[in-house]
């Protein structure tokens, strides 16, 4: 498994010849958490639900059952009493199944949750107000 370069990748977004910044997940998630912040929420994150084995050909990734499926970003605002959870996925990502099912489970269990892309960013800009 390759791990993605940290940095701004580009890639054509439309028009004909035209080549647009693509934002990697841990940017994005970096802007949200920063404008969360600015308006005064506390924010946490589960930084991979993956642990590491030691196998015979060195260590590897493997799924974590005990966090599949846990969104990106936890987010509470004490001074008006609201929480939500996100998933933060890139504009051409969808959550896995096992994020869908979390998400669904606690959107039925009166939680506020949801996905938020790249390109949502006004909209994520008016959830945090």
């Amino acid at each position: 498994m390759t791990a993605r370069p940290r940095q701004f990748t580009r890639r054509p977004c439309g028009g004909q010849g035209s080549v647009g910044l693509r934002l990697l997940e841990a940017q994005f998630q970096k802007q949200v958490t920063d404008l969360a912040v600015l308006r005064g929420w506390e924010w946490w994150h589960i930084a991979d639900s993956r642990k590491i084995v030691n196998r015979p050909d060195g260590p590897t990734a493997v799924p974590d059952p005990d966090c599949a499926g846990l969104p990106d970003l936890f987010l509470a605002r004490e001074r008006d009493g609201r929480f939500m959870v996100r998933e933060l996925k890139l504009d051409d990502e969808h959550p896995t199944e096992a994020q869908a099912a979390v998400l669904a489970l606690w959107a039925r269990c009166g939680v506020d949750t949801g996905v938020w892309r790249p390109r949502n960013m006004h909209t994520i800009s008016k959830e945090l107000r």
